[in-house]
This record gives structure tokens, C-alpha cells and sequence, in this order.
């Protein structure tokens, strides 16, 4: 019997057979949950913290910006909040920017589901805690559109004043239960939000919005502590009675002793807020005197 060494075809055979196999019981060991050989044991931490909010699962873990884990599990100790005393809803964004002839549908309603229907959700989720808080408030985010038009932007407007009509019959609603909800026009504020009108360019956001928009990012403008504020003064317990209106941060008298002295009269008009004009609310003149004139002169039944 004559003895041959294997050839190199044979060999490789018998190579790629015995990896076949190594990879096939490596697989299965690891599925099964045993330990990867020489894998270096990693360090674990339990850290408190009195605030992590932003906290969650598998969330990087860096130090000096350099990522050395990930978060494995989030316990939250002592209990949870039982009440609330203010809910503010500034949490939204410009959308589908466009006249309709190119706006996107999708997106356009889009933007409506988050102004509109996450300041709906996110009220109608917090009453059972507002119920339990001290001087209860509601603060929503009005913004350009609300009161009048804003062109290319009308996503965005309809959800605003949408925003301002839902403010009202809250308020009407929620009197009974001692929750006061009243929203704010905080104006132009250069914040992040308007890079989407730089990105939308002059085609879609209209040429003036477009570089009045880019002058003001540029240069600046109103403060964002002159809005924070007016919330502040909205949510004072000496105006428990205002309720139902939309004040401007800009343009209204609220930092004036003024305002709270005529409180009563504004909660009882319709001043600030979202109405149509009729003709007695013309101011005397001729279009006024015009309009009129058929009703005057029509016969009595």
C-alpha cells in the first residue's frame, strides 16, 4: 500500500470543512449565550442622577466627547409627578413652506397633525395633573398667519390659527375646572426655526419673507427674554381671571400696571382675540354709513 500526501485541492477542502465547522460551533455558542474567548471585560458603572430627562436606553456614554459605552438600563427611583401647575405649548415649526401650487400635501397636513394636534394631545394628556396644581395655566404658542394672512406659509398659519380658536373653547370648557389657558404671539424671534425659510429660498417662502427673514438672522433681533417674560407674567396668580386670550409680547400693554387694572373689562370684551369684524365695529365714516344704509331703510316686519 503505497502512502501519498494529500494534494493541495485536498487540502483546501479539508480547510475550508474544519473553518466551516469552527464558524458553525463559534455561532452556536454565542447564540446560546456563552462568553466570547479573550473578549477584554468591560467596566460597569451606576451613576445617580437628580435630573435625566433626556436619559435612555442604549444612549452613548462619552467623556471629553469620546464615546466609551452605551447606557444599559434606565431605573427611576422615588415617585412620580402628581401634579402640574403650568403647561406650555411652544413646540412646532413652519412645515411644508410653498405656494399650493408646489406644496406637497403630505407634508402640508403634516404640519397641522404636529401644531395643531400635538398642542391638542399634549392638553388633553396633562388636565388630570393640571387639576391637581396650584393656579393652573395653560400657555400655547400662537404665531405669523393666526390673525392675518401669511402667504406660502399656509400650513403653518391655519395651525396657528387653529392654535387661537382651540385657546378659546378650551377656555370656556375649562373654567369649571379652575384651568385658565390663554396663548401668546411672540412675533419674529431669530431662532433656529427660520433657517427653514433660508433653506426653502425665495421661490417657495416669497421674496420679501425671504429677505426680511435673512436680514434679521443676520443682524438679530428680538429677544427671546422679552417673550419669556410675558409667559412669565400670563401665569402670576393676579391674573386668574384672563382666560381665552392671545396677548402679544410685542405690541400689548402687559408690563404696564394698566393692564391689570382694567382685567375685568378686557376678560369680559372681545379684545384679543380671534373675531370677525362687522359693521358696528367699523369705525365712523362712510363705509360705515354706506353699509349701514340697507338696514336702516329697510322696512320694518
Amino acid at each position: 500500500m503505497q502512502k501519498q500526501p494529500p494534494s493541495l485541492p485536498r487540502l483546501i477542502v479539508i480547510a475550508v470543512f474544519t473553518l466551516s465547522c469552527f464558524g458553525l460551533l463559534t455561532f452556536l455558542w454565542l447564540s446560546f449565550g456563552g462568553a466570547v474567548p479573550l473578549k477584554p471585560q468591560g467596566y460597569e458603572f451606576h451613576i445617580r442622577f437628580p435630573q435625566a430627562t433626556q436619559l435612555a436606553n442604549q444612549a452613548d456614554v462619552r467623556i471629553s466627547g469620546v464615546p466609551i459605552g452605551k447606557v444599559e438600563t434606565v431605573t427611576r427611583s422615588g415617585s412620580n409627578t402628581d401634579a402640574l401647575d403650568v403647561v406650555i405649548n411652544c413646540a412646532g415649526g413652519f412645515g411644508e413652506i410653498g405656494p399650493i401650487t408646489l406644496a406637497d400635501s403630505g407634508r402640508w397636513w403634516a404640519t397641522l397633525e404636529t401644531n395643531l394636534k400635538g398642542t391638542y394631545l399634549f392638553i388633553r394628556h396633562a388636565l388630570p395633573l393640571l387639576q391637581k396644581g396650584d393656579h393652573p395655566r395653560i400657555i400655547n404658542f400662537a404665531g405669523g398667519g393666526a390673525f392675518s394672512p401669511f402667504p406660502n406659509y399656509s400650513a403653518y398659519a391655519c395651525s396657528k390659527a387653529a392654535i387661537v380658536r382651540l385657546t378659546e373653547c378650551l377656555a370656556g370648557e375649562l373654567a369649571p375646572l379652575n384651568v385658565r389657558i390663554n396663548a401668546i404671539a411672540p412675533g419674529f424671534v431669530p431662532t433656529p426655526m427660520h433657517q427653514a425659510t433660508l433653506a426653502a429660498g425665495e421661490d417657495r417662502a416669497g421674496r420679501m419673507h425671504y429677505q426680511r427673514t435673512h436680514a434679521i438672522m443676520r443682524q438679530g433681533g428680538p429677544s427671546m427674554d422679552h417673550v419669556i417674560n410675558c409667559v412669565r407674567m400670563m401665569i402670576l396668580p393676579a391674573l386668574d381671571e384672563l382666560t381665552g386670550k392671545t396677548i402679544s409680547s410685542n405690541f400689548d400693554p402687559w408690563e404696564t400696571p394698566v393692564f391689570k387694572e382694567c382685567l375685568p373689562d378686557i376678560v369680559r370684551s372681545d379684545l384679543y382675540t380671534l373675531r370677525r369684524i362687522n359693521i358696528v365695529n367699523l369705525p365712523d365714516g362712510r363705509l360705515r354709513e354706506t353699509l349701514s344704509r340697507p338696514w336702516a331703510e329697510a322696512p320694518s316686519r
